[in-house]
């Protein structure tokens, strides 16, 4: 039976690691665009302050990101190749 979970609500195999690095792609593109953004506002007679922030971490997603990739080509049969080690000849 598949484990099904809601990820960005869209619902996603997460037994199926390049199903969850396709959501995980289009979370990040929704984060980029400014759609995951809240604003709370506080406003008196004197100031009015305004405050945007993002319930997202995006160093987190990026990782997190990264290691499906890694998943989903081991799954697939194919190799790759970390960000860490570029050879130069």
């Amino acid at each position: 039976m598949a484990n099904m979970q809601k990820i960005g609500g869209a619902p996603v195999d997460v037994d199926d690691p390049c199903q969850v690095l396709a959501a995980l792609r289009l979370v990040k593109t929704k984060l980029a665009a400014g759609e995951n953004v809240e604003e709370f506002s506080i406003k008196s007679t004197a100031t009015q302050e305004s405050v945007r922030f993002t319930p997202a971490k995006p160093a987190l997603l990026e990782q997190e990101i990264q290691r499906y990739e890694r998943l989903c080509a081991e799954k697939q049969g194919t190799r790759t190749c970390g960000r860490r080690w570029k050879f130069r000849y």
